[in-house]
């Protein structure tokens, strides 16, 4: 009888990957599913996840063994086992992210509550900022946020907001953002993304996070002409108002642009035009951005 890939890997190692495979299947059937329950608001499932921290734990002393022993494996079977082996693990990583891939506002594996920090945005009220978390019935939630900080009225005026506050997210909480791969908790609901300066830091790819990101789309949306995004080559501002005399800009159209593009990165919820004033032989357009978390950044666009 022919020695199979995972007997052969076990008389080298003395690692049953097989048993590991089966036990990956097992868990996946029976114990994920109580898993993504939780990160929708359901109960902790310790066992699941004990489980899960179990089987990483082996992933990795089999990796390594792969390493240790490579030179025993030189037989093109080894390989096909060790594909296998590394989407399996690479299945296992991805559930142990599942509150990111989920966008949960459970970032842990501990029951509780999670916290947003807020501040009131220019005449806005308690009541808004419970329904803004989810609040079914924001009429009566506000005392709630309002009692938990301590909050006295005097601190508080309609223009200048106040002192910042914790708001606390419900256990389902879902702000319906796509654009992000996080668990959507205080500054991570910005997300994200490559530095666009390209360059390589702590031997990876340099990142830019949550403000910064938004600062850096921004300045993208607000530099991108249409064609400069193959998939969406009607994306950005048109080409037609470069070189454009003043006096021939669609002010209106040109807003439009940028509008859409903002429309479609979920974080941000509104983009108002502010001013629109004329410098010599240029146009300057002020316009004021607010994100999902009521950041508001304000940015001036030359034309």
């Amino acid at each position: 009888m022919e020695t199979t890939s995972a007997e052969k890997y076990y008389n080298i190692t003395r690692i049953d990957i097989a048993q590991f495979f089966q036990d990956v299947v097992d868990f996946i059937n029976q114990g994920y599913p109580s898993i993504l329950s939780y990160y929708e608001g359901g109960n902790l499932p310790a066992n699941s996840l004990k489980v899960l921290d179990d089987l990483l734990f082996r992933a990795e002393k089999i990796d390594a063994a792969f390493y240790n022993f490579s030179g025993q494996m030189k037989t093109t079977d080894m390989w096909d086992l060790l594909d296998t082996f590394e989407d399996t693990w690479g299945q296992l990583l991805t559930i142990n992210n599942t509150s990111k891939w989920m966008r949960s506002s459970r970032v842990g594996r501990y029951d509780g509550k999670f916290y947003l920090e807020r501040a009131l945005a220019d005449f806005e009220n308690f009541e808004q900022v419970a329904s803004s978390v989810g609040s079914n019935d924001p009429q009566n939630d506000w005392e709630n946020i309002a009692i938990d900080n301590f909050i006295i009225e005097e601190k508080y005026s309609p223009r200048n907001g106040g002192p910042i506050f914790k708001i606390s997210l419900s256990s389902t909480a879902n702000f319906g953002i796509q654009t992000v791969v996080d668990s959507l908790v205080g500054e991570r609901i910005l997300g994200k993304d490559i530095d666009k300066r390209f360059y390589f830091k702590d031997n990876d790819l340099a990142i830019v996070e949550y403000k910064d990101a938004i600062n850096q789309t921004i300045d993208t949306i607000m530099n991108t002409l249409k064609g400069d995004i193959p998939e969406f080559p009607e994306d950005g501002i048109s080409n037609e108002f470069v070189g454009t005399n003043v006096s021939a800009i669609q002010y209106p159209t040109l807003f439009r642009n940028l509008s859409t593009m903002f429309a479609k990165d979920d974080r941000f919820i509104e983009v108002n035009l502010l001013s629109l004033t004329r410098e010599d032989d240029y146009i300057i357009m002020k316009i004021k951005i607010r994100t999902v978390n009521s950041d508001s950044f304000i940015t001036n666009i030359n034309v």
